[in-house]
C-alpha cells in the first residue's frame, strides 16, 4: 500500500514535469538553433572587435551579442573573460556576460508560456537596466588598476567546467553573403557544433528544474502557493 502511494506520487510529479517539458521544448530548441546561428556566423574574435570601449553604442552590441548568444552562467562566465582576455573591454565583457543569462530569447518565451507577459516584460527591461547601472556604476568607481589586476587573474588560465565551450570557435570565416556561409557545409556543421554544446552546458540545470517543478506542483496543495503569494 505505502508503495503503491509512492508510486502514484512520483508518477504524477513526473506527469507534471513531462508536462512541463513539452510545452517549453520547441522554445529551447529554437532559441539554441538561432544562438547556434549567431555564434556560426560571427567569431570570438569578431566579438572581440566589437566590444573595444564602454561607450554607450558596444554596450548595446554587447547586450545584442549576449542575448544572442545566450548560455548557462558556467559557459557565460567562461566566455566574458576569454573575451576580456583577448582584448575586449571589461565592461563591454561583463555587459555581454548579464545579456547572456538574463536576456534570453528562448527563457522570456519560456516565462511567457509559463507564467505570462509580464514576467517577460519584467526580463526585457530589467537585464538591460542592470547593464546600465553597471556601466554607470564602472564609470564612477571602478578604476584601472582594479581592470588590470582582473587582467592578471583572468590571464592565470584557471579552468572551470565551460571553459573548452568558451575557447572554441568554430564561426564560419567571412566571405559571400550570410545565407550562403550558413547554408554551407561547415555552417551547418558549426550551428549543429553550437547547438549541442549549449544543450549540454543547460540540461541538467533545465531538466532537473523542471523535475523540482513537476515534484512541487504534484506535492504542494494550491492553497500555499495562494498564502505564498498573497493570493485569496
Amino acid at each position: 500500500m505505502v508503495l503503491a502511494s509512492l508510486f502514484a506520487a512520483l508518477g504524477h510529479a513526473l506527469s507534471f514535469a513531462f508536462g512541463m517539458t513539452w510545452e517549453v521544448l520547441w522554445a529551447l530548441i529554437l532559441g539554441f538553433a538561432l544562438s547556434g546561428t549567431v555564434q556560426a556566423l560571427v567569431s570570438k574574435d569578431e566579438m572581440r572587435r566589437l566590444l573595444p570601449d564602454d561607450s554607450p553604442r558596444t554596450l548595446t552590441v554587447a547586450t545584442g551579442l549576449g542575448a544572442a548568444s545566450s548560455s548557462c552562467s558556467y559557459a557565460s562566465v567562461a566566455l566574458a573573460r576569454s573575451l576580456f582576455r583577448k582584448g575586449a573591454n571589461f565592461t563591454a565583457a561583463m555587459a555581454f556576460e548579464i545579456a547572456s543569462t538574463n536576456l534570453v530569447i528562448e527563457l522570456g518565451i519560456i516565462m511567457w508560456l509559463l507564467l505570462g507577459w509580464q514576467f517577460v516584460l519584467g526580463e526585457f527591461i530589467g537585464a538591460p537596466l542592470m547593464i546600465v547601472l553597471l556601466a554607470v556604476s564602472f564609470r564612477l568607481f571602478l578604476k584601472d588598476q582594479l581592470v588590470e589586476e582582473a587582467r592578471r587573474e583572468a590571464e592565470k588560465g584557471r579552468l572551470g567546467s565551460m571553459e573548452g565551450h568558451a575557447e572554441m570557435d568554430m564561426a564560419v570565416p567571412r566571405g559571400g553573403s550570410i545565407w550562403r556561409r550558413l547554408v554551407s557545409p561547415g555552417g551547418f556543421t558549426a550551428t549543429a557544433n553550437y547547438f549541442v554544446m549549449d544543450w549540454a552546458a543547460v540540461a541538467r540545470d533545465v531538466f532537473g528544474g523542471l523535475l523540482i517543478a513537476g515534484a512541487l506542483a504534484a506535492w504542494v496543495p494550491n492553497s500555499f502557493w495562494r498564502s505564498l503569494f498573497f493570493e485569496s
